[in-house]
């Protein structure tokens, strides 16, 4: 009886970025254009074994949040990956370089009736388990960190405070993205370069320029990569891999008449 091919969602965000992997994988993948869904056309392709649905969900944490439970409902899949650019922060992924996240924090997510002056909204904190796919990733120069998500792109100050609060890199999307497929117990996979690295010399114009030179290069990086995950997929058994460890912790709300 022959195995059931795995199934792999791969969500993107921005148009820039879609159609650089668009033009990326035509060549090779033979993309199968699909019916346009509620955020973008869908594409189907077979890479390394598996099946492969690629779609644009669109910027900021709720658009990408509802395409990747629209994904996730609609395909089922074995593996979701979220993938690609974002804004440097520590320097631990160079400019052009790429980093798959163990750790995705939203910091846009103000609290003001709790007992925690946390600068992540600890709740959704979502840590990911790569250790299925870690050698691999390392052994093509990629490194692994924390991803820092807002409804916002950085400049030099917010770099600076991501910085000093533990953050790699940041976007507009992992974390909603890591959030949903923690709810939906698949396995998700963040793979972002980095197009932009802000600093107090550069505008932004500079950034933006930076921003759409970088991304045709990461973009077919990541393609690159595609077939390589599929394949490893196929040979192990993905962990339920993200976690929440602190919804134990005691919701602590402050007395009315404290406020």
């Amino acid at each position: 009886m022959e195995a059931r091919k795995k199934k792999i969602t791969v969500q993107v965000g921005c148009r820039s970025e879609w159609h650089a992997l668009e033009k990326a994988l035509n060549p090779e993948a033979a993309l199968m254009p699909q019916d346009l869904g509620p955020f973008s056309q869908y594409h189907i392709a077979e890479l390394g074994g598996a099946q492969l649905i690629f779609f644009q969900g669109g910027p900021s944490k709720a658009v990408a949040a509802a395409a990747c439970q629209h994904a996730l409902t609609t395909y089922t899949p074995d593996l979701h990956i979220m993938m690609g650019t974002c804004g440097g922060v520590s320097g631990l992924a160079p400019h052009g370089g790429v980093l798959y996240a163990h750790q995705a924090a939203q910091y846009d997510c103000i609290d003001r009736l709790c007992e925690s002056n946390d600068f992540f909204y600890a709740a959704f904190d979502v840590h990911i388990d790569n250790r299925w796919i870690r050698e691999v990733l390392e052994a093509r120069g990629l490194v692994g960190g924390t991803i820092a998500t807002a409804d916002q792109d950085i400049d030099y100050t917010v770099r600076k405070t991501l910085m000093a609060h533990g953050a790699d890199v940041a976007d507009w999307e992992s974390a909603a993205a890591a959030l949903v497929c923690h709810y939906n117990k698949v396995p998700i996979l963040i793979l972002r370069g980095v197009s932009d690295i802000p600093e107090e010399s550069l505008s932004q114009e500079d950034q933006a320029e930076s921003f759409l030179q970088t991304t045709p290069e990461i973009m077919g990086a990541l393609a690159k990569l595609l077939p390589v995950i599929a394949e490893q997929l196929s040979k192990k058994t993905v962990l339920q891999n993200t976690r929440i460890p602190l919804y134990a912790r005691p919701f602590h709300v402050f007395p009315i008449e404290s406020c």
